[in-house]
């Protein structure tokens, strides 16, 4: 086996499992690895996670979890159109969404029962240019839909829902390979997607302004031993300029722009299993956080193993837990601590 075939094996992160519950409303991040797969390619890959963010205030309130357990499903299909040719198409159900639920607990007497529930599905169409052994461009186009409903009486939007509403946004990169030591640097631009969500319910009826921030990702793999590797990842987005207006003017959101870090190992074991650790990291931004999003940083790591089945055919599964930083709410005082969230994910695909 290649260096190059055990860097595609080893370097395991299972659907999503390094950044679900990220920064802003990020779910499930865009990478471009599906366009560098060798030959005809699919795969689909399944998710769970389970967030638990809790609070304790002073006073006759106790612990509180509100952050509700989500899925993520990836499809993809990668397929050569001659020698310099390759396209793409990718789904994504999760990659943004929100689901914060303050009713039932202690806290939802000082929130009036804040709740939010975000929901965005993604269909990406992406192609890939090989100019030389080494480089290549690729881009596409990004369909997103988005709707959500929310009880947020501060802004005027007391059982409020927002109508599903679609849009396009553009995807660009380049890539420096050198397949003899699996070397590959890919960076990737995301472009912002702009909505406005008809708005109805509550003491606010009208458009609500949202987004979808613009991104760039930096990928990054190389070989450093015999079936060994390290791989890694950057991602900048800027939630800065995402933040979620209603229709009388008031922010709905404090986002603010995040950059993630990855890094990790990966190793052939056998012929048939490869396996992989990493780190990932997001600084804390300090100070109060919105109670829609109430955690500040993450650090966290995530084991992979990849089981070769036969016939072109790949099992892949992982598990992620990281802690994520304590902080204060914006409205409510309430301090936000002991902070985790687990995935657990697996992916079935096949090269042909």
């Amino acid at each position: 086996m290649t260096l190059k075939k055990v860097a595609t094996s080893a370097a395991i992160l299972a659907a999503g499992t390094s950044t679900a519950f990220a920064g802003g409303l990020d779910r499930s991040t865009f990478s471009s690895a599906i366009l560098f797969e060798e030959g005809n390619y699919a795969e689909v890959a399944y998710a769970v996670t389970t967030p638990k963010i809790s609070s304790e205030q002073l006073g006759p309130f106790g612990p509180s979890e509100i952050a509700q357990s989500f899925n993520t499903v990836k499809l993809g299909f990668k397929a050569d159109i001659g020698k310099k040719f390759a396209v793409a198409i990718t789904y994504n159900n999760q990659p943004v969404g929100s689901d914060i639920n303050y009713s039932g607990t202690p806290l939802g007497i000082a929130t009036s029962n804040l709740s939010a529930n975000v929901q965005a599905v993604a269909l990406s169409l992406l192609g890939r240019y090989k100019a030389t052994d080494n480089f290549s461009v690729y881009g596409g186009v990004n369909y997103q839909t988005v709707s959500a409903t929310a009880n947020i009486v501060a802004a005027g939007l007391a059982t409020s829902n927002f109508a599903s509403e679609s849009e396009v946004g553009y995807i660009i990169g380049a890539a420096y390979e050198k397949p003899e030591i699996a070397l590959r640097v890919a960076l990737t631009y995301e472009s912002e997607i702009d909505y406005e969500l008809n708005t109805t319910g509550g003491a606010s009826t009208g458009i609500t302004t949202a987004a979808t921030p613009e991104a760039w990702t930096l990928e990054f793999q190389t070989g450093v031993a015999p079936k060994t590797l390290v791989f890694g990842k950057i991602r900048h987005a800027a939630w800065g300029d995402a933040n979620i207006i209603s229709p009388a003017g008031v922010a709905l959101t404090e986002f603010e722009d995040t950059t993630a870090y990855t890094l990790g190992v990966g190793r052939k074991f056998t012929d048939n299993v490869s396996g992989s650790f990493s780190l990932f990291y997001e600084a804390a931004d300090g100070g109060t956080s919105s109670e829609l999003a109430p955690t500040d940083g993450i650090f966290g790591g995530t084991i992979g193993v990849s089981v070769k089945m036969g016939k072109g055919f790949k099992v892949s599964g992982g598990i992620s837990h990281s802690n994520r930083g304590d902080t204060v709410g914006t409205n409510t005082g309430a301090v936000f601590s002991n902070n985790t969230v687990t995935t657990v994910g697996v992916k079935l695909s096949k090269n042909f």
